[in-house]
């Protein structure tokens, strides 16, 4: 929930009716390019209590979806553009939109195949939806080209890839598909947070809390990060609530039980896990500082 001060509305204007479900989501928006407004600060204190099940947990919003791009291009810039459309466009996909249809091009991907399948069927469940995949388009085997060309002239579909990659883009285009009908899915979307902290020159050390598949991609990004930019950030630990983790390791390094002895006072601690929200809560309550937490992923 959002207390809004009367001021806002004196600067940014009111709800736009035409958008029925997200016109909160537009709204803010247009609060966050603002200069005018006072530092935004986290607050610790629990405003409300809701259950997450309401009208816009279940409804499309179509006309919010199609204008988006251009509220953040107005409002936000160039580079809010550039990350809306490097991966949270296919979730926007997911969540304002309903009965989409799909046609995968990928590079015999199985991982991030099967973890796009996963998403589709998870919000098709959560949100009561019809999204699907038509095709899963293998470009090295280059099979099913007829089947290809058939769902292209039937459907009004997005094509999904993994990569943008010069290559895939002019195969696609190439058989008659608009660029704006293809859209890049990313199992895990890294937060600006995340990447200003790792983009930092000097040494950090890092403790990572979570040790799924989101840990073991942000491992990777720091391990690529340190070779590109030549820093030398390193992950000491690994905090997970599951006891039977507990002095376990992963990748030779320790897991530990989230307890403030195990966390070292310069220490930046790092969640990995989509419980972000109830993870910082739990370090906080701790004593960890805000500002030593990142939430690792959008």
């Amino acid at each position: 929930a959002i207390f809004y001060h009367r001021y806002l509305f004196k600067v940014a204007g009111k709800y736009q009716l035409n958008y029925p479900i997200a016109s909160d989501h537009e709204f803010n928006i247009k609060c966050f390019s603002l200069l005018s407004i006072p530092q935004i600060k986290y607050i610790d204190l629990t405003i409300t209590n809701f259950q997450g099940s309401g009208i816009s947990s279940i409804s499309p919003d179509p006309n919010f979806f199609h204008d988006k791009p251009l509220l953040i291009r107005q409002n936000l810039g160039a580079k809010a553009l550039e990350f809306y459309y490097d991966g949270i466009q296919f979730l926007d996909i997911l969540q304002f939109l309903d009965n989409q249809k799909f046609i995968v091009w990928h590079d015999s991907d199985l991982e991030n195949l099967s973890a796009l399948n996963l998403k589709i069927k998870q919000t098709n469940t959560t949100r009561k939806t019809n999204n699907q995949i038509l095709l899963d388009y293998d470009i090295r085997k280059e099979s099913d080209l007829n089947q290809l060309l058939k769902l292209i002239e039937k459907n009004h579909c997005w094509h999904i890839i993994f990569q943008h990659t010069e290559n895939i883009i002019k195969k696609i285009t190439s058989l008659g598909v608009s660029q704006s009908k293809i859209v890049l899915f990313k199992p895990h979307i890294f937060s600006h947070q995340l990447l200003s902290l790792i983009k930092q020159k000097n040494g950090i050390q890092l403790i990572v809390f979570g040790t799924g598949n989101a840990a073991k991609a942000l491992m990777k990004l720091i391990k690529d990060n340190n070779i590109i930019s030549n820093t030398h950030h390193s992950v000491k630990l690994f905090l997970d609530n599951n006891p039977d983790k507990w002095g376990e390791s992963l990748k030779n390094i320790p897991i530990s039980e989230p307890c403030i002895h195990s966390i070292e006072e310069d220490s930046y601690i790092l969640i990995a896990s989509q419980w972000q929200v109830e993870i910082r809560q739990q370090l906080l309550s701790l004593g960890v500082s805000n500002e030593k937490i990142i939430s690792s992923f959008y």
